[in-house]
């Protein structure tokens, strides 16, 4: 049985980002996690923005953030229950708060937040 899987490379930028939060974990992190596992927790934490009206995509297919504050709290619980839905079990609650955390980190680094 064959099975077709439309699988889109990342973009360089995306790979960047991906790299950034793997160099960012602590080494003990890092333990069974894949660079798979990280695109599935920024999705999910993609995924919050959306739904929760504070983010959008305009017209050239670009991610604009709105101006708002980030309910960490409930982006966190977000994330757990997306990852639940999915199957997706082997990735810790404080795996997915280090990669929450290294995602902010490279966001004030490329300038799409502030630094609190």
């Amino acid at each position: 049985m064959t099975t077709n899987l439309n699988i889109t490379p990342l973009t360089p930028m995306e790979q960047d980002e991906v790299d950034f939060i793997w160099d960012f974990m602590p080494e003990e992190f890092r333990a069974g996690l894949t660079q798979t596992d990280i695109i599935d927790v920024l999705d999910a934490m993609e995924d919050y923005l959306l739904e929760e009206g504070l983010a959008h995509y305009n017209s050239q297919d670009e991610l604009v953030y709105e101006e708002c504050e980030v309910d960490e709290t409930e982006q966190f619980k977000f994330i757990l229950a997306v990852l639940q839905e999915d199957n997706i079990t082997h990735i810790t609650s404080q795996q997915i708060q280090v990669i929450m955390d290294a995602e902010v980190a490279y966001g004030v680094k490329q300038g799409w937040y502030e630094e609190e």
